[in-house]
């Protein structure tokens, strides 16, 4: 599928440029910046690359091989970000810049930019628009399976966000609670619907005491496809002449504020959204505690998956992701030694039941990232956004699976993700991960028998004084089951990174 550039992202782009010319005058103002390069291969044959070696790889890594990729992007930050800032030098309004362009060659060829956007901040506000790197939701950012509802899986969206700049406290309550909170536009510039919007907003609170041991993290994520035009849309009885209502009052309490329409359908919309919500509404909650200590920490983290009123009210029970990772770098001082240990357990079985009832106010039957209106559901150019263990269809390698005509096909799983870092003989980075699925296709659409998956990483990271400055990285990725094919493949990096003008 052919990516079409934002016109955002080419002025972005051009913005980039620049910066990259121009980039040793930021160390004049004092603004760090970074260049990097890299050059990728991708083998294991003209079959399907195995799952841990495309997976939340913000798109970027083709779902056959073999293939070539260049990556070639910069950065410039706020100057505040610096380690030696403080509050006399700090400037209360900066700006920052990034791009990234990626060429990838071999059956899925095509140049990308996964990142050209522009950020001001003032003070504990920042706005920024384009294309920009992110994973939202409380996880283990490192090591993560991926956040359920928006991982780091597919491409990023174009869109405009503001929001706080980390967390602010309150001092009227001894700054024990701060807030964060965002609110974003973003165009869904897909192929398959033209003039399709995305609706973002967050707000999060922690609590506990400034510096303390102990912080106790509560919030919620909400996200909304809506509006847009299509060929697949004309005569259809979800949509008005092909066309899903981009009216403002539509967007006020249909969207915005997620209530119901007063009336069943009108010349805008049809009964599907009058007896639903405008647009296809999903998010997930955010509960999380973090304990720290002097050598180690722990982080336990639980993301509650909704897509409707019964998920938002616990009704889908125990669905979500949950996790805990424990961090212990300073625990000794060996030259080969465990950074991080991380496990996962993901469940989507209940989904609020088996029956979606219109009639109810609690309807069930979630059918987790696909929608009718929006028939590639929650995906963005042939990706989930959310979770890479919800698989499309296109990725799965079974022909003896059923039929389905569900972009997502497989919705109710069961997984364990195993992950972990750290450090040999003083000088290679090593992560590795193990992932086990349980496969039940979806409600409508079941499996006779549970699938079974299991899918496996290795990397090794280094930087070789012989090399001058690059880092050459490893990856060796298995996967067995019934999803995929059982195969084996590599994946080789050579990069290279300038930062503060070093």
């Amino acid at each position: 599928m052919a990516l079409r550039p934002h016109p955002l992202e080419l002025f972005l782009f051009s913005c980039g440029l620049l910066l990259g010319a121009t980039g040793s005058l930021s160390a004049q103002f004092r603004k760090p910046y970074e260049i990097h390069i890299q050059a990728d291969g991708l083998t294991g044959g003209d079959q399907q690359t195995p799952f841990w070696l495309r997976a939340n790889e913000f798109g970027l890594i083709p779902l056959k091989g073999p293939a070539g990729i260049f990556r070639a992007g910069a950065s410039l930050n706020f100057a505040t970000a610096l380690p030696d800032s403080n509050k006399a030098n700090r400037r209360k309004l900066d700006w920052g810049l990034g791009v990234e362009g990626v060429q990838i060659t071999g059956p899925e060829k095509q140049f990308v930019l996964p990142e050209a956007y522009a950020k001001l901040r003032y003070g504990r506000v920042e706005l920024w628009g384009g294309r920009r790197k992110e994973l939202i939701g409380i996880t283990d950012t490192t090591l993560t399976s991926g956040s359920i509802v928006w991982s780091n899986n597919a491409l990023p969206i174009p869109k405009i966000q503001i929001g706080t700049a980390g967390f602010i406290p309150l001092k009227f309550l001894n700054n024990f609670v701060a807030l964060k909170a965002s609110f974003a536009h973003g165009w869904f510039d897909v192929p398959y619907i033209q003039g399709a919007y995305l609706h973002y907003k967050s707000l999060h609170g922690r609590f506990g005491k400034p510096g303390g041991k102990v912080a106790f993290y509560f919030g919620i994520n909400h996200m909304v496809q809506w509006g847009g035009h299509a060929e697949y849309l004309k005569n259809s009885p979800v949509a008005v002449n092909g066309h899903l209502t981009t009216a403002p009052k539509d967007f006020l309490w249909g969207i915005l504020l997620g209530q119901l329409s007063q009336e069943r359908e009108n010349d805008r919309f049809t009964g599907f959204d009058g007896e639903n919500r405008v647009g296809n509404h999903l998010g997930n909650y955010d509960i999380a505690l973090t304990v720290k200590g002097e050598r180690q920490s722990l982080l336990f983290y639980h993301q509650h998956i909704f897509e409707d009123l019964s998920g938002l009210l616990f009704l889908n029970h125990f669905d979500g992701l949950y996790g805990l990772s424990w961090s212990l770098p300073h625990a000794y001082d060996k030259s080969t030694r465990l950074n991080k240990l991380l496990f996962e357990f993901l469940t989507t079985n209940d989904q609020a039941g088996s029956t979606f009832d219109i009639t109810a106010r609690f309807q069930g039957g979630d059918n987790y990232f696909n929608h009718s209106q929006y028939v590639q559901g929650w995906s963005y150019y042939d990706k989930a956004i959310g979770t890479p263990l919800l698989p499309l269809h296109r990725e799965l390698a079974n022909e003896n699976l059923p039929h389905t005509e569900n972009y997502f096909p497989v919705n109710r799983v069961t997984g364990f993700h195993l992950a972990g870092d750290g450090l040999l003989l003083g000088k290679i980075i090593l992560q590795a991960r193990l992932t086990y699925t349980l496969n039940r296709g979806t409600y409508s659409f079941p499996f006779p028998t549970p699938a079974h998956q299991f899918s496996s990483l290795l990397l090794l990271k280094t930087s070789p004084n012989y090399l001058n400055g690059l880092s050459i990285a490893g990856k060796v990725a298995y996967d067995q089951g019934d999803l995929y094919r059982s195969r084996i493949g590599a994946f080789l990096s050579l990069s290279k990174t300038w930062k503060n003008g070093k």
